[in-house]
């Protein structure tokens, strides 16, 4: 109605800006904030509201370490668990660092236990991924593998 001012409080000590358009604010940590938004109307009323956010790193990576690719449509394929990246390139090499399997897409379907066709042996392999956040950052993680039938 008869808004007269805005007053917008993000909750992490920068200074509190004033007006109606809701502005942009960029949280440089990890962290919970309570933004407040007060308004005073021609009256010399004032209301304020008020709502708690969660920062993130606005990613997230899990690399599992084992998987079963027997035929019993459990856990047949091994592949990272992503939230929130553009890109992701897996690699699997063999113990001795030879690359038996890449695969590079945003939905990725993961390795199947085969080289070339035919099923690979029980054993330790390692996994590489590299991955492009929706803010640019990549993001490059490993870890061993266990093939398991």
């Amino acid at each position: 109605g008869d808004i007269v001012s805005y007053t917008w409080n993000f909750g992490d000590g920068s200074p509190e800006f004033n007006g109606p358009n809701a502005p942009d604010h960029i949280y440089n940590v990890i962290g919970t904030y309570t933004i407040s938004l007060t308004v005073e109307d021609l009256y010399g009323c004032f209301d304020t509201y008020s709502e708690t956010i969660e920062i993130t790193k606005g990613y997230e990576i899990i690399l599992p370490n084992a998987f079963t690719p027997n035929g019993d449509g459990i856990n047949e394929t091994i592949r990272p668990v992503t939230v929130c990246m553009t890109e992701i390139k897996l690699s699997i090499y063999d113990t001795w660092g030879s690359l038996i399997y890449s695969e590079t897409s945003d939905d990725i379907y993961g390795w199947d236990g085969t080289i070339d066709g035919k099923p690979a042996e029980n054993g330790n392999y390692i996994m590489v991924v590299i991955a492009t956040t929706y803010n640019g950052a990549v993001i490059e993680l490993n870890g061993p593998v266990t093939l398991i039938k």
